[in-house]
């Protein structure tokens, strides 16, 4: 059986929306997914990729539930996390160019992060820091639509005890890429949405992905949800300050497929 690379965006966005033909071979899964959203269980996009073409793609539901804007296969979805992969790539790729290395300690460029100098890049990337995950905070995470200054985001996780020892254990932790992502700055003196757009986006041929802002339907943005009782609610919009290189980007699950295709090849 060939291997599918997927990638399903479940970033609560009812309706699918058909923009190609569809082979016989997905019709168990759209049906599935159109199942889910007629009963308010499902709201997204959806991307199979073989190779080099995308083989299945559908919008369902609403990019703006309120104005009744459908999503289609080019709606942008805030990405979340998945932002890290795009973080990662620079690092290594400053790796690469020997401007950092695996080995290199957090204290040579934040030293007043507790275990600074017993915590290396690679702890950063895989979790095992030890550093205590901001997000995780809800007297922080109360605010969500504060602008934060990067002075400001490095004292709250500077203010932080360590959750365990460096490399005793993996612990995730949106801490370590808010990190990684001024470190990625600190090096090339650019704001980190303009590095991934040139060093990853750019690159990869990517056409909707990029740095976020406040939401604008008018670009075929959508809003994110969640279902309460008996209806969507819309989630409120973290500022870009505070998801920052942990999850901050926009992207399409075409464009994703995209992206780790290109990462892989």
């Amino acid at each position: 059986m060939k291997k599918l690379l997927i990638t399903c965006l479940f970033l609560l966005a009812v309706a699918p929306s058909f923009a190609q033909p569809m082979e016989a071979r997905f019709f168990k899964i759209d049906s599935l997914l159109s199942y889910f959203t007629a009963n308010n269980r499902f709201m997204g996009s959806v991307a199979i990729r073989e190779k080099d073409k995308i083989v299945f793609q559908r919008a369902y539901g609403y990019a703006d539930v309120e104005n009744k804007i459908p999503a289609t296969a080019n709606t942008k979805y805030k990405v979340g996390s998945i932002t890290k992969m795009f973080t990662a790539s620079v690092i290594f790729q400053l790796i690469e160019e020997k401007k950092l290395s695996l080995d290199t300690k957090l204290s040579k460029y934040y030293p007043k992060v507790k275990n600074a100098e017993n915590i290396t890049i690679k702890n950063l990337l895989n979790h095992s820091s030890g550093i205590f995950n901001f997000t995780n905070d809800t007297v922080f995470m109360a605010d969500l639509k504060t602008v934060r200054p990067h002075k400001e985001m490095l004292k709250v996780i500077e203010s932080y005890e360590p959750v365990f020892a460096p490399g005793s254990r993996a612990e995730y932790s949106n801490s370590n890429y808010m990190l990684l992502g001024y470190i990625i700055e600190d090096i090339l003196k650019k704001p980190f949405k303009d590095v991934v757009q040139e060093r990853v986006v750019k690159k990869a041929g990517l056409k909707n992905t990029y740095y976020y802002g406040k939401i604008n339907t008018k670009r075929n943005e959508a809003y994110s949800y969640y279902y309460q009782g008996k209806e969507w609610a819309r989630q409120d919009e973290w500022t870009e300050s505070i998801a920052g290189a942990a999850g901050a980007m926009m992207s399409t699950p075409g464009d994703l497929t995209e992206f780790i295709r290109a990462l892989f090849q």
